[in-house]
């Protein structure tokens, strides 16, 4: 493929392209003759012929990069020639030369699928070296976002949701789900702006969503073809493609969902149709944790009967790993500091079984001098999460759990990144903090996750190492996300140790209060045996699901190549040898056999092989 994109004058000169001339003027033929042989770069390779029928075994016979095809030859008229081409060779871009009185059949060229047309003796050898380039260029657009329409389109088609990809607001592509919203069809969702898809209030939010690259969920108003409103939740996510940004728009039409609250406001008899109807576990809980109301589908999920479930508060019900977190959240969602708390949860069933759930919690606007309640709704996702534990399991190597800042002490972040990348194979939105830079990351892990330079120069993507800039990027992030904070030797030199132990304790409460996964990654040599303890009390150790049993004399290899690779050595053959005085042979037979199972890595050097433990051993190591 050509790299494009440059100056036209200033093309490197290591492209060429190969053209092919179909015209049976030969004054035409040689000036075009000209125009390329003179092209400083000498980027070009002409053939010629003066007949459409040669001129399509030529095409048989090569590969060519853009065809100048002439639309009088002697053996085909006007648009016929493109016509055969087209439908021979349709991946190759055409340039149209046509007569002076021809400029309408060029225009009509064009929309039959040229890329490009010149009047003959109207143009220089600039313009037509620069209309190949640009129409060569617009071609391998073309393809390309053939291809990913076409990937596009079998994916979306079996979404039950709306789904939208854009570069901003020139629409790409759509669903059927979304046409079918909005009351579009193919061809006209094509033509529009996608923000005047929403009302006019909420075009500029929605814009700089888009430059912001936000990805978190919220509400807005659709604009349907005949002009009518409807409520809609959009969620979008920003992809690299081609080196332009893009995004792919999910979108739910939520209004049975507004409907359902509009109800629950208007009046106490149409509140307790919906609330004794739903599908979907309600309660009214008042300030200080006790049932108000409670409906049949709620008490049915925890296995309760209408006169036990007065005798019990909604706390009570909450699993005690999330007591703690809930009632925060509360607190906040009564001083107004939240209006709605959105979390996945687990709550304690009669029979002593667990409940898994989507919980939503608002608090009611209050009315007259009624007190205040919260509304609690629950949908049981019990089955789903059996199947996500069970995923966990076979492709997570690590015990991890969402809720919990897990510390790994480790000279080189081998184990930190590998336990990042498990998590972000299983759907979880990845950050990484670090103050090394993005390229090293990028060369390692290939999903994408977003990246933060922790530094004090200020550029796009740097973050200080000051606590509140920290949380605040905590507070932008969504729920199922993984952070990688690499490393915390570098907030300890910024801050020093006590104020950095701060803001391990303020993200150890955002990990639990948000259910984030939160990994510190910190190279032990440069802290105290004190320092080490302290981090330790205030995280989680990450453990392997499987360890497996490996004898002592295998055992004793590990940790000296362990010891050895935090002194950042890598011991060879030799020095494995003379460590443990045995032979060369069984040297060599117990090192291969670590290798083989995982536990090593080996490096040449050289001539000599020198070794590294590998993520999985280095667990045996770093246990509490």
């Amino acid at each position: 493929m050509k790299q494009l994109g440059y100056n036209m004058e200033n093309l490197p000169g290591t492209d060429s392209f190969k053209v092919l001339l179909i015209e049976d003027n030969p004054i035409d033929r040689k000036l075009i003759q000209d125009f390329l042989k003179n092209d400083v770069l000498k980027r070009f390779h002409l053939t010629e012929t003066n007949k459409l029928e040669s001129g399509l075994q030529l095409l048989s016979q090569e590969n060519f990069d853009i065809i100048l095809l002439d639309l009088y030859l002697t053996d085909a008229r006007n648009l016929e020639a493109l016509d055969k081409i087209l439908s021979y060779k349709a991946e190759i871009p055409i340039i149209i030369l046509t007569g002076l009185s021809d400029d309408d059949l060029g225009v009509s060229a064009v929309r039959k699928g040229a890329q490009d047309y010149l009047i003959k003796g109207d143009f220089n050898r600039l313009v037509l070296i620069r209309s190949i380039m640009y129409s060569i260029e617009r071609k391998e657009a073309e393809i390309a976002l053939k291809e990913s329409e076409d990937r596009f389109r079998r994916l979306s088609e079996v979404s039950f949701e709306g789904i939208l990809i854009h570069d901003k607001s020139m629409i790409i592509d759509a669903n059927q789900t979304f046409l079918k919203m909005f009351g579009y069809s193919y061809s006209e969702i094509r033509e529009l702006d996608g923000f005047n898809l929403m009302q006019p209030p909420m075009k500029e939010k929605a814009e700089n969503h888009v430059y912001s690259g936000y990805e978190g969920v919220y509400d807005t108003l659709g604009v349907k073809k005949d002009g009518t409103t409807f409520p809609i939740e959009v969620q979008a996510k920003s992809i690299a493609y081609k080196n332009r940004k893009m995004r792919v728009v999910s979108v739910r039409d939520i209004t049975e969902r507004k409907k359902a609250e509009m109800v629950l406001k208007r009046s106490e008899e149409r509140f307790k149709k919906v609330f004794e109807g739903a599908p979907i576990g309600i309660a009214l809980v008042d300030l200080n944790c006790q049932f108000d109301q409670v409906n049949e589908v709620f008490r049915l999920m925890l296995g309760y009967s209408e006169e036990e479930i007065t005798n019990i508060t909604f706390c009570d019900l909450i699993h005690p790993e999330y007591v703690n977190r809930d009632i925060a959240y509360l607190e906040k969602i009564k001083k107004g500091e939240y209006a709605a708390y959105k979390t996945e949860n687990r709550y304690l069933k009669r029979n002593g079984g667990i409940l898994y759930s989507k919980t939503s919690i608002t608090l009611l606007p209050q009315k007259y001098n009624q007190p205040n309640y919260y509304l609690v709704m629950i949908e049981d996702i019990t089955i789903q999460k059996k199947i996500e534990e069970e995923t966990r399991k076979k492709l997570m190597r690590y015990k991890i759990e969402d809720g919990n800042l897990y510390l790994i002490t480790e000279s080189v972040s081998n184990l930190s990144r590998q336990v990042f990348i498990d998590l972000l194979e299983l759907g979880y939105s990845g950050y990484v903090i670090s103050s090394f830079p993005e390229a090293e990351f990028k060369n390692q892990i290939d999903i994408e996750f977003k990246y933060f330079w922790l530094s004090e120069t200020r550029n796009r993507n740097s973050l200080s190492p000051e606590i509140k800039e920290i949380e605040s990027l905590f507070k932008t992030m969504t729920s199922k996300s993984v952070v990688f904070i690499d490393r915390l030797d570098y907030l300890i030199l910024k801050n020093g140790f006590n104020e950095t132990l701060k803001i391990v304790f303020k993200i150890r409460e955002l990990a639990y209060l948000n259910n984030f996964v939160i990994i510190l990654s910190v190279d032990p040599s440069t802290l105290s045996k004190y320092q080490i303890r302290m981090l330790e009390k205030e995280t989680k150790v990450v453990e392997p699901r499987v360890i497996a049993r490996i004898p002592d004399e295998m055992l004793n290899i590990l940790k000296f190549i362990y010891q050895q690779n935090n002194l950042g050595i890598k011991p060879s053959y030799t020095e494995i040898g003379v460590e443990f005085e045995i032979s060369k042979p069984t040297t060599r037979k117990k090192i291969k056999n670590l290798v083989s199972t995982g536990y090593l890595n080996e490096h040449r050097i050289g001539a000599r092989k020198k070794l590294e433990l590998t993520a999985k051993s280095i667990l045996l190591f770093t246990k509490k």
